[in-house]
């Protein structure tokens, strides 16, 4: 992917400071970035835009922090990189923020270099996922990608459009087109088998 194709999603409930890193990532030519102040706000935005990359702030100004967000986005958005960009030094905060394994963790005030650094990373470890995919889920839109994703996991529709916030009858439809996109037989349970195989 290049740099005006990924999303950037920055959280940070500081004004000041999401316009700095915004500034930041724009200069550099990631175009398509947006800003959300708050967890309730993140939720809103990536409803329907779902980013590649996440730079979040841990602590928020409400009770729900960026790692609350990270955790709900690791359950309905599979494909993305997380960059933490905090002021927090608590050792079991910062421990917690790594358990996800985060491609970067950067400390305020953050440097711009560094911040770019590991945007570039973010960016060639996407598209190393990207390279590597299973040719047959390369014909899959990333909605689709989502979904089977959470059919490996075992989820059924009606959680899975809880997930997506969509309705159960639309989860089915893509269903539907994931299996004559996957050539897949008629055969009971056959997405829930190819996916258990081949997703990982």
């Amino acid at each position: 992917m290049s740099k005006k194709e990924i999303k950037i999603l920055i959280l940070e409930d500081e004004f000041l400071i999401a316009q700095d890193i915004f500034e930041t990532v724009t200069n550099n030519g990631y175009i398509n970035t947006k800003i959300a102040n708050s967890y309730s706000e993140a939720k809103q935005v990536t409803q329907y835009w779902f980013p590649n990359i996440v730079l979040s702030d841990i602590n928020l100004e409400t009770c729900k922090t960026g790692i609350d967000f990270v955790t709900n986005m690791k359950n309905t958005h599979q494909n993305f990189e997380v960059i933490f960009i905090s002021a927090i030094n608590d050792k079991n905060r910062i421990k917690e923020a790594i358990s996800f394994i985060p491609l970067g963790y950067l400390t305020k005030p953050f440097d711009e270099k560094q911040l770019n650094i590991s945007i570039e990373l973010a960016i060639n470890t996407i598209n190393a996922k990207i390279n590597t995919i299973s040719p047959e889920l390369k014909h899959l839109s990333r909605t689709e990608l989502k979904i089977i994703q959470l059919i490996s996991k075992g989820y059924q529709s009606i959680e899975i459009s809880q997930k997506l916030s969509v309705s159960e009858k639309t989860i089915r439809n893509h269903r539907y087109n994931i299996i004559k996109k996957l050539k897949l037989p008629a055969e009971k349970n056959n997405l829930l088998k190819w996916a258990m195989i081949h997703i990982r």
